[in-house]
């Protein structure tokens, strides 16, 4: 299954550093991401935004300003299959969708 991330040019004041490098337990977001994406044998696809994803087979959208536990990921995704659901959100929208 994909795991498509929503890319975000956000910086983090006061050091103006990219989301994906933000520490969180002593270990850079985006690695943290890609730890969680193996777990759960996530194939991540990075995209600028929704349009760029047309994905008729289950597949996950999750933004890069994003932390999660994988445990939290694995428990996300089986109860969304659950619904039958295959465009599977995992976000909690700050943004417009553009």
């Amino acid at each position: 299954m994909k795991a498509y991330i929503i890319q975000s040019d956000k910086k983090i004041e006061p050091f103006l550093e990219s989301v994906n490098k933000i520490l969180i337990k002593n270990k850079e977001l985006g690695i943290l991401q890609k730890e969680a994406f193996d777990y759960a044998n996530l194939t991540p696809v990075f995209v600028k935004n929704y349009s760029e994803i047309n994905d008729e087979d289950e597949h996950i959208i999750i933004g890069d300003d994003l932390f999660f536990e994988p445990e939290i990921l694995n428990n996300f995704i089986e109860e969304s299959r659950k619904l039958k659901n295959k465009n599977i959100n995992f976000s909690i929208l700050t943004d417009k969708i553009k």
